[in-house]
């Protein structure tokens, strides 16, 4: 397992961490199980990061919400999860039974997961495909038999795109726009701003140092926001301010606090650009509009010949 992918276990140290405050965002109870004993070492390695805790456990919220919302709709009946990590959705979110969801990620991460869970039953249909997703001849055979299988897909890459090059990002934009069925995509989306001051502040270094070994880790901010993603065939049905939502939460930091009421009543327009730049973007295929396929294939029958 590359260190990259070991930034799973630090994105489940920080829904750990959260589900034990008392005023936690959400709960969950298998983040220490996936953990093991990485939780210390992590913490050890990179010390206190309240504030990426506090980012993380915003992200997560605000996913889960938008999932929630459009699953109640009664129109997804599979979610694809591509870099799921330890993402632990299908077990702690209130998911309809008859729901398909498909965790894709590494060989040795989506093994380690299946051992440390197999006690644990999804609330949902949940099956697990290994798979690297940088492998773009595999990652299309994939899309493929999932456009086949689910006629209204859900598609969540939650904490991916940011380590892709634009390169990379649009490829998998016009891969997924090319299945008329994966209907909706979901993403936290980050602005230009984020990159220069992480890559300046220690946190980005230790992180850096540590995970990606001295380079850079996070790659793609598009200048154009959302537009990056119009341009390829895709339409903003969602967008929630992570900003805003760190204030709803009150998540704010430091002089935060205060900066962000200032620019949002005396700068309007740098409040608009800072919290539309840092958001968690529901996108929706800008041509599909299909029905709900009444007989949607079980988990166990995709992906058979991957």
């Amino acid at each position: 397992m590359d260190k990259i992918s070991e930034t799973a276990y630090l994105v489940a140290l920080h829904r750990a961490l959260e589900s034990e405050r008392s005023d936690a965002l959400f709960h969950d109870p298998f983040a220490r199980l996936l953990l093991g004993n990485r939780g210390q070492q992590l913490t050890y390695i990179l010390g206190d990061q309240e504030r990426n805790r506090d980012a993380i456990a915003i992200r997560t919220r605000v996913m889960d919400d938008l999932i929630l919302k459009l699953v109640g709709t009664g129109e997804v009946n599979l979610v694809l999860n591509l870099g799921a990590g330890l993402d632990t959705r299908p077990y702690r979110l209130p998911l309809p039974p008859s729901l398909n969801w498909v965790e894709v990620d590494l060989p040795d991460l989506m093994a380690e997961k299946e051992r440390k869970l197999q006690l644990h039953r999804p609330q949902c249909r949940l099956q697990r495909v290994s798979l690297d997703l940088v492998n773009t001849r595999f990652r299309q055979e994939l899309l493929d038999q999932v456009n086949a299988t689910a006629k209204q897909t859900l598609v969540i890459t939650e904490g991916l795109l940011g380590y892709l090059s634009e390169a990379q990002v649009t490829q998998l934009a016009e891969d997924l726009q090319r299945q008329c069925n994966l209907r909706w995509w979901l993403f936290e989306l980050l602005p230009p701003l984020f990159l220069q001051q992480w890559q300046q502040s220690n946190e980005g270094k230790i992180y850096r140092d540590y995970f990606n070994q001295g380079r850079p880790a996070f790659k793609f901010a598009p200048e154009q926001g959302t537009k990056f993603f119009q341009a390829l065939g895709w339409e903003v049905s969602e967008l929630r301010s992570l900003w805003t939502a760190a204030r709803q939460f009150q998540r704010l930091h430091g002089q935060l606090k205060v900066l962000a009421p200032c620019l949002r009543w005396f700068a309007p327009q740098s409040w608009q650009a800072m919290t539309e730049g840092s958001s968690i973007v529901m996108l929706e295929h800008a041509t599909s509009h299909g029905t709900l396929d009444p007989n949607p294939a079980a988990p166990g029958a995709l992906m058979a010949a991957v």
